[in-house]
């Protein structure tokens, strides 16, 4: 038998469950869940990535490859496109840069520095950067196909079609037509005006 104290007392509890849950601030509780949510799936998405020649970590490989661009001059789609690299001489490529930039050796004469600074400041002095060639060494070395970090997301994130991007000369010349176009149209209103058309009658 339950005693009438003892059943009172189970109500009053569910009240109070009733009472807590009606003043619980949920938001808060999905805040907290969603952090949560987030500190256990942060960087799945995630695309990170170092520059090739600096420890400098940009949001994506693109912007990493364009960073090098900018700052040292190493344009790694133009020298891809100029030695007509494959996949496989792209990761190569990427795995000698990643070690010997490691080790402050210059990837092109392997002269060593002590530090990484002093090894850019050769290379962009002596135009190394535009000095790679089919002709150096690392090519035929299969060890470069192992790369120094498996988890580099430039090994997956070189390969993106650069030539949807438009470049700067072909916006320029896609703005210079739209305004030709646009003046053609303009003087084309401007004859009908003086011809006493009105423009409202052939919307109509």
């Amino acid at each position: 038998f339950f005693s009438p104290s003892h059943h009172m007392g189970d109500k009053e509890e569910n009240f109070d469950d009733v009472d807590l849950a009606e003043n619980w601030d949920w938001d808060a509780e999905d805040d907290e869940f969603a952090d949560k949510v987030g500190e256990d799936f942060r960087g799945l998405d995630d695309e990170s990535c170092r520059c090739l020649f600096t420890d400098k970590i940009m949001p994506s490989p693109q912007e990493a490859l364009n960073e090098d661009k900018q700052q040292l001059g190493f344009d790694f789609h133009d020298l891809r496109r100029k030695l007509n690299l494959d996949f496989h001489q792209c990761i190569i490529l990427i795995n000698v840069i990643r070690g010997m930039v490691k080790q402050h050796k210059s990837i092109v004469d392997g002269k060593q520095f002590d530090s990484n600074e002093k090894l850019l400041a050769y290379m962009k002095e002596n135009q190394q950067f535009e000095s790679i060639s089919l002709d150096l060494p690392f090519w035929s070395d299969e060890k470069y196909l192992i790369p120094e970090d498996p988890n580099d997301a430039m090994l997956t994130g070189f390969d993106w079609e650069e030539d949807d991007e438009m470049d700067e000369q072909a916006c320029s010349q896609i703005l210079e037509a739209a305004k030709r176009e646009e003046a053609a149209a303009t003087g084309f209103i401007q004859q009908l005006v003086k011809q006493g058309i009105d423009l409202n009658d052939l919307k109509d």
